[in-house]
């Protein structure tokens, strides 16, 4: 079943631009290296189809990180919407993967993600993500608690518990 979604918008040949809000909104939720991954899916996209199909391996050379590295961040621009993945297959070789560049209004970025793309502490009890085979589950440890700490803290509590909530909504849907 495809989904029908709106192109992000195109540009005229020879150069490319990010919109300002893109940048931003990519740049609060995944950090610098998830902006510098779709930056490079927009240099490499086709002016009418927002297209492309660079390898990750070659992605990553590009902006100096690992293929796993750029396949994380895939995943979840694929999660949050900002792109689409069609695996291809051609006489039982697999071939690139080709992405296409979707609007900014059809995008799910969650705005209480942290720049590094994950909360602030990812790991969860055991209890709370049914791994039965999972190692035991140690707290963080909290040091040099003053005002301001805990001002952060509580913070960091709210965005956490809203990126579970979404995760949590991801995997429903």
């Amino acid at each position: 079943m495809e989904l029908k979604l709106k192109l992000r918008f195109k540009r005229n040949n020879g150069w490319f631009f990010i919109h300002n809000r893109e940048a931003e909104r990519i740049g609060n939720a995944f950090g610098a290296i998830g902006l510098a991954v779709y930056i490079f899916l927009c240099r490499r996209s086709d002016l009418k189809t927002q297209k492309c199909h660079p390898s990750q391996k070659r992605t990553g050379k590009d902006i100096q990180k690992s293929a796993k590295c750029v396949q994380k961040y895939i995943r979840l621009f694929q999660e949050a919407r900002i792109i689409g993945i069609e695996r291809g297959k051609h006489g039982g070789r697999w071939l690139n993967n080709t992405y296409t560049l979707i609007d900014m209004s059809e995008w799910l970025i969650p705005e209480e993600i942290s720049s590094s793309g994950k909360s602030k502490d990812s790991r969860s009890p055991p209890e709370e993500n049914n791994a039965a085979n999972q190692g035991q589950y140690i707290p963080r440890k909290e040091t040099l608690i003053n005002k301001e700490n805990n001002v952060c803290k509580k913070e960091n509590q709210e965005l956490i518990e809203g990126r579970r909530k979404l995760a949590q909504k991801w995997r429903t849907s």
